[in-house]
């Protein structure tokens, strides 16, 4: 099989995946792990900037502010 051919069947076999419902779980999975990240990555930045942005709450307290 040459290199054209393969890259013709991949295509195919992508197009009949199209829609099907493992490829919607997948997608939907997917999506909600980068709507996690997304929040992971915007705590961890407010836990930074503690060390930096003191504050006077318990909470910051004991995370190392004032």
């Amino acid at each position: 099989m040459g290199i054209e051919e393969a890259k013709y069947k991949l295509q195919r076999t992508l197009t009949a995946m199209e829609g099907s419902r493992e490829v919607t779980a997948a997608v939907e999975s997917y999506q909600h792990l980068q709507e996690m990240t997304e929040n992971i990555h915007e705590a961890i930045d407010e836990y930074l900037l503690i060390h930096f942005i003191t504050g006077g709450c318990r909470l910051c307290q004991k995370l190392g502010g004032p």
